[in-house]
């Protein structure tokens, strides 16, 4: 399994350096972020990370060795209180918003 690094909160979305990718979304009620890898082939989840860092509302960490072209989504930890317009739940997979 590979290390996360903290990385950083800019730019927003999958962005690729010339060590890996750095992942970094903004959410201002969730408690918690995971970066979650797949085999384009296959379709199987093969890693997840927690995102290490958070600057403000933006989570963000940076995996060494990822390449464009990675299969990825997140998902998203929080509360799940309707009325105050809260539905997190990490069972669904989300698309990057950025991507």
């Amino acid at each position: 399994m590979k290390i996360i690094h903290s990385g950083s909160p800019r730019p927003l979305g999958a962005t690729w350096t010339k060590r890996g990718v750095n992942f970094s979304l903004f959410s201002s009620n969730a408690t918690r972020v995971e970066v979650c890898l797949y085999d384009a082939a296959s379709g199987a989840e093969v890693a997840r990370y927690d995102l290490p860092g958070r600057t403000g509302d933006i989570w963000h960490g940076r995996l060494d060795d990822i390449r464009p072209g990675q299969v990825y989504g997140y998902r998203v930890h929080g509360p799940f209180t309707p009325v105050r317009g809260l539905r997190f739940n990490a069972n669904k997979l989300l698309l990057d918003p950025y991507a």
